[in-house]
C-alpha cells in the first residue's frame, strides 16, 4: 500500500516508526502490528499540499474542496480504536 501525504512528519512517523511524542506511539504501534497481522507493506511518501489537492483540502477540512477534485471519494469521520486510546 503506497500512502501520499502532505505532512512531512507522517511520512517521518512511518518511515523511522519513532514518534516524536509519546502519544504517538501506541497509535504508531497499533499500525505496525495490524500491518504485520494482515500482512500488508506500507510506503508512505510525502508529496507537497500544492501538488496534492485533496490531501491538503483533506488535511484543511475542506471536505467540499477534496469532492471538486475528486467526486468519488468517500470521505468518513475517524475515531481511533479502544487499543490506540487505551480503552
Amino acid at each position: 500500500m503506497i500512502i501520499y501525504s502532505n505532512s512531512e512528519n507522517t511520512v517521518a512517523l512511518f518511515n523511522l516508526l519513532q514518534a516524536p511524542h509519546t502519544c504517538l506511539n501506541c497509535m504508531l504501534k497499533f499500525s505496525v502490528d495490524l500491518l504485520i497481522q494482515e500482512n500488508i507493506q506500507l510506503c508512505v511518501l510525502h508529496i507537497a499540499g500544492e501538488d496534492n489537492h485533496v490531501a491538503d483540502a483533506l488535511s484543511h477540512c475542506q471536505f467540499n474542496c477534496a469532492w471538486k477534485y475528486n467526486p468519488s471519494i468517500f470521505i468518513d469521520s475517524f475515531q481511533p480504536p479502544h487499543p490506540v486510546l487505551g480503552h
